[in-house]
């Protein structure tokens, strides 16, 4: 997700709450490039519409200049539409000071005439390489190196003193090397390594902080970011601490039933300076049945059922194991009402998980 593309979102207006709740959906996808592309079955489940409306609602932004088709495609069957957003005449300009530098950035997309001079030099060039040419992409190809023109909007910048601008290192897409654009969705996975080297080299530090980092929420999010803010900033030295203080964080009530931050949130206010309680104290914060309850209710179950989470493993899927493990009960029919939510796919493999002999009666 793009911290710049989900703020700039907000600040736009459209005339239209459905168009508006479209917009910011899209951005809550898109890379740090402003390409996005989501499902409609995503679409559909983050914002309650339904499909017609969501295709009106993306016709309309298309309209409106806020939306671009690149030609690419995404998803598992390479069908799902790559946008790029883009910032037409008239939109609401954002900005934001960096607390760190002093300096103001823009937090917009590149408008509409920066993108579309973009297409045709790409095109250009494709056009005259030769098909045995191997073609080098430029240091200065990329749009965020080129010299942008003035834009046209009419709206005075919108300023947010307040918010501090993530360090970030964008993934290379559509902007990049000209090849396509970063589309992978599984952020738990390192990026760009194989099974090979990661088994051969030793966990770091900051691999050690991602995988205590709680994922029931799903704001566990931008690891490449992250982990280029851990550098940049030598939390090396603290890891210790960062990591001891999200153990006992995840453990709280407040944690667990949804109030856990974004890690770059996280690690870019210090949060780790704030103090929390211990471990045996967070974990007495329990005030409901185990299979309604955080993480850690959750593996405490598992615990005395003889269940261990896997690596990298969610925890609705370690939910519906506990679940098997720990025989009928009314957990039964929560682990399969909660299923629905998650897709048919998974909904069909936790009904197969569960099995036939726990299902319930009316099932």
């Amino acid at each position: 997700m793009s911290y710049n593309a989900g703020v700039w979102a907000k600040r736009q207006t459209l005339g239209d709450s459905s168009t508006k709740h479209a917009l910011k959906t899209y951005a809550s996808f898109a890379q740090e490039d402003y390409t996005t592309w989501v499902t409609l079955d995503e679409f559909v489940r983050d914002t309650e519409m339904s499909p017609n409306t969501i295709r009106s609602c993306t016709k309309r932004l298309i309209q409106m200049g806020y939306l671009r088709d690149t030609g690419l495609r995404g998803g598992a069957t390479k069908q799902i539409v790559i946008y790029q957003m883009t910032a037409p005449s008239g939109s609401v300009v954002v900005e934001a000071r960096d607390r760190r530098t002093g300096k103001t950035e823009t937090l917009s997309p590149p408008d509409l005439e920066t993108f579309e001079a973009y297409q045709i030099q790409k095109a250009s060039e494709s056009n005259t390489l030769k098909p045995s040419q191997k073609r080098k992409a430029s240091k200065n190809e990329t749009l965020s190196n080129t010299k942008r023109k003035g834009t046209k909007n009419v709206a005075k910048p919108y300023q947010i003193q307040s918010e501090t601008l993530p360090k970030t290192t964008p993934d290379k897409g559509l902007y990049g090397l000209g090849v396509g654009v970063c589309i992978a969705r599984d952020e738990n996975q390192p990026a760009h390594t194989d099974e090979e080297e990661q088994t051969e080299k030793p966990i770091s530090k900051f691999d050690r902080l991602w995988e205590v980092w709680p994922d029931a929420s799903g704001r566990k999010q931008q690891r490449a970011v992250c982990e280029s803010h851990w550098n940049a900033n030598g939390l090396e030295q603290h890891a210790e601490v960062i990591i001891a203080h999200v153990q006992a964080m995840r453990l709280t009530k407040h944690w667990r039933t949804g109030g856990d931050p974004t890690p770059i949130k996280y690690l870019e206010q210090r949060r780790w300076l704030d103090g929390a309680p211990s471990p045996e104290a967070a974990a007495r914060e329990d005030d409901g049945p185990w299979w309604e309850g955080g993480d850690s209710a959750i593996e405490a179950q598992a615990a005395r059922v003889g269940v261990s989470r896997e690596r990298a493993e969610t925890t609705p899927h370690l939910l519906v194991r506990v679940a098997r493990a720990s025989g009928k009960g009314p957990w039964i029919d929560y682990v399969i009402t909660r299923a629905r939510g998650f897709g048919q796919a998974f909904f069909q493999w936790a009904v197969e998980h569960i099995g036939e002999a726990l299902l319930p009666v009316d099932f």
